[in-house]
């Protein structure tokens, strides 16, 4: 069996993965499960160690919900160093059984990861909010592609160069990306960082804080008119040579 320790020091107790596409925030969930419980092994059968919660079809997760969770999570796992909880529809906990899974979250058994999905956040008691870590993807997703668009191509040919070059050269790849965004009909930083994603999601558990800080990045750039070169300087000194 392989070691899937290596990362682990990155990886919080409880999630936040918020997007309109729920198919692909639970698509990504899976894959880290499957990561976590099979390493490079890259099995295709049932997860052992983790387990779909809140996915039943009904209006509302209700504190019962919650209890089939902790039960879960009390037991330990048989292949992953973690056990993991994945709630679906979880904007639709009642008020009780966000309290109830707030009092797991803030002791929870050894391994355990909760990783809730939703649309918005409105829905969440603030206590939720602070104690889970927010995640944010857009809705086209990670390993978003612009097909039959020269310029974008050209842009994915600049995040593999990014990956492997020095803090000086990726300057000047940042550079480059936001000299063409005047230029092209396509959100050019967007189509890097969202391709940027694609690429250290390939080692998920070894990313995930750089993924993290990066999603963060984007958030703010959605919301905010700001100097996009700045922020594309801030997440390559996310890699230290």
């Amino acid at each position: 069996m392989p070691d899937r320790m290596g990362g682990l020091h990155t990886l919080q107790h409880s999630y936040l993965y918020l997007s309109e596409n729920q198919p692909q925030i639970k698509k990504a969930a899976e894959k880290l499960a499957r990561e976590l419980e099979w390493g490079s092994e890259k099995k295709t059968g049932a997860l052992l160690d983790a387990s779909f919660f809140g996915s039943d079809g009904k209006n509302s997760i209700s504190i019962d919900e919650i209890r089939r969770i902790k039960e879960f999570l009390s037991q330990k796992p048989f292949t992953s160093p973690r056990r993991i909880a994945i709630i679906e529809n979880a904007d639709c906990m009642t008020t009780e059984a966000q309290n109830a899974l707030l009092k797991i979250s803030e002791e929870p058994p050894p391994g355990a990861l909760i990783i809730m999905l939703a649309r918005r956040e409105e829905n969440f008691l603030p206590t939720i909010l602070s104690r889970f870590q927010k995640i944010y993807f857009r809705v086209q997703g990670i390993g978003y592609r612009v097909e039959g668009n020269e310029q974008t191509k050209q842009v994915h040919e600049l995040v593999k160069k990014f990956l492997v070059s020095p803090r000086k050269t990726r300057s000047e790849i940042i550079k480059e990306v936001v000299s063409k965004e005047n230029e092209a009909e396509a959100d050019i930083t967007e189509v890097f960082l969202n391709q940027l994603m694609a690429e250290l999601a390939k080692d998920m558990r070894r990313n995930t804080s750089k993924m993290r800080e990066i999603l963060e990045e984007m958030r703010v750039l959605g919301d905010y008119s700001l100097n996009r070169r700045l922020h594309l300087e801030k997440i390559s000194s996310l890699w230290y040579n």
